[in-house]
């Protein structure tokens, strides 16, 4: 692991991201986590007198934005920089607690290495589906629970909200603990989807999450196919293609998860390789995976009628997922990483993968996990591309990324808060985590 304060890569050839196109045999400076010049190679002298600034010469390399993962479960705190370890320099975790915030913090000032993190609240759901099979202890005795939510049980990552006014309960407790979104999920009705938006507008906080039930054509006897009021809707799955000019609308981000549909209903999970994965892993992590998965699967595979989630295969969800493009719509990559066997930050390379097989190209894949994913995530002002005045997260490929995407799985090194992991240090962190005990892990 190299710390600088200052960092001249020298004959490497740029990938922005801007738009699809490559700048060869560039010099990048980089001081104070900040690229402070790209320009063509040897045509500036740089003057260290401190003697201080880092030379690496790329030998015609390739530079890129470093990747984002829009759907995790960070259920550790080892898992931060495990997700470093893969390239991925931010997460946006889907089911917040306490410890998020923790970590989050913790990072932003620098006393933990590893990737950024944004966060949802808890879950908002409908009091019977996600609590009957999740089976969380009640932890309702927080001083902001105590004043946002009476008469709501508060539970483990999950607000269950039956009614509009505990909906709306559940929003401003979201907004008040200092989490990033509001996330909702499939059992809600109408009445406590609007309650939810309308006080989220209030907050000035965004809407993200599963495509309820209740506003799609799949089940349009549970309420009107008009108003949607999210900023994000999750899993291909639950998205009928009839519903696209719905999201389309509102200018939705729709994250896919594919590797959700790759893992459990496609054949990977049992895989000779992604086996062996597996076994090399932390067993406490292992542990906690299998705890949820059964419960978890049972939910989604034997789903009572109202619960959506229809497994239609790879060959529909790409027809959604290209249709969606072809409207001018915007995709995230996103993975449910980090939970169940969802392995943090190998998933995502799965994932985009998996765009590469329903026919995106390596330049639309990769947007989803850079550009796009800083759009959404409203930090694209400092990142998701590679431009003087942004910051310097990224990553160092051996290959042409915009040819052949697995250049990006087996990159050289990422970059990130004056820091330059490489492919070796990134290892190492994988081999570290696995004999951590799990006081070590710090689990949520």
């Amino acid at each position: 692991m190299l710390k600088f304060n200052k960092m001249l890569l020298r004959h490497v050839n740029v990938v922005p991201m801007d738009k699809e196109h490559i700048l060869y045999d560039q010099d990048v400076l980089i001081e104070d986590e900040t690229i402070r010049f790209i320009g063509p190679s040897d045509t500036v002298a740089f003057h260290d007198e401190g003697h201080t600034m880092e030379i690496v010469d790329c030998e015609g390399r390739y530079l890129m934005p470093s990747l984002h993962d829009c759907h995790v479960h960070v259920g550790c705190g080892d898992d931060l920089e495990v997700f470093l370890s893969y390239g991925i320099t931010t997460v946006l975790n889907m089911m917040g607690a306490a410890s998020h915030l923790k970590w989050r913090e913790e990072v932003r000032s620098g006393k933990r290495l590893g990737c950024d993190i944004f966060t949802s609240g808890p879950i908002i759901d409908g009091v019977p589906y996600y609590v009957s099979f999740m089976e969380f202890e009640n932890s309702h005795d927080g001083p902001l629970e105590k004043e946002l939510y009476p008469g709501v049980l508060y539970q483990q990552g999950v607000a269950p909200a039956a009614t509009p006014d505990e909906a709306r309960r559940a929003v401003r407790y979201t907004k008040a603990a200092g989490f990033d979104f509001v996330k909702i999920y499939n059992n809600i009705g109408i009445p406590v989807y609007r309650a939810i938006a309308e006080e989220a507008r209030l907050q000035s906080i965004r809407v993200i999450g599963h495509f309820p039930d209740c506003v799609s054509m799949d089940y349009p006897e549970l309420g009107p196919r008009g108003d949607l009021y999210q900023y994000s809707v999750d899993h291909v799955s639950s998205i009928n293609i009839g519903d696209l000019p719905k999201l389309k609308n509102v200018d939705a981000w729709m994250d896919p998860t594919l590797a959700v549909e790759s893992v459990f209903f496609d054949g990977t999970f049992e895989s000779p390789a992604y086996q062996k994965r597996i076994s090399e892993l932390n067993h406490s992590l292992i542990e906690s995976w299998e705890a949820g998965k059964d419960k978890h699967m049972a939910a989604y595979k034997e789903h009572p009628r109202g619960v959506k989630v229809i497994r239609r295969g790879t060959e529909y969800y790409g027809k959604v997922i290209r249709k969606y493009i072809e409207m001018g719509g915007k995709i995230i990559s996103g993975t449910d990483g980090a939970m169940d066997y969802l392995m943090t930050g190998y998933s995502l390379h799965l994932e985009l993968d998996q765009y590469i097989g329903i026919g995106l190209t390596p330049y639309e894949t990769l947007l989803t996990s850079t550009r796009n994913a800083s759009e959404f995530l409203g930090t694209n002002k400092s990142d998701g591309t590679v431009e003087t005045g942004k910051r310097a997260r990224l990553i160092l490929t051996d290959g042409d990324p915009l040819q052949d995407i697995s250049c990006v799985h087996e990159f050289a090194a990422v970059i990130k808060d004056n820091v330059m992991l490489t492919r070796k240090d990134c290892d190492n962190i994988r081999e570290k985590s696995v004999h951590k005990t799990k006081a070590e892990m710090e689990f949520a």
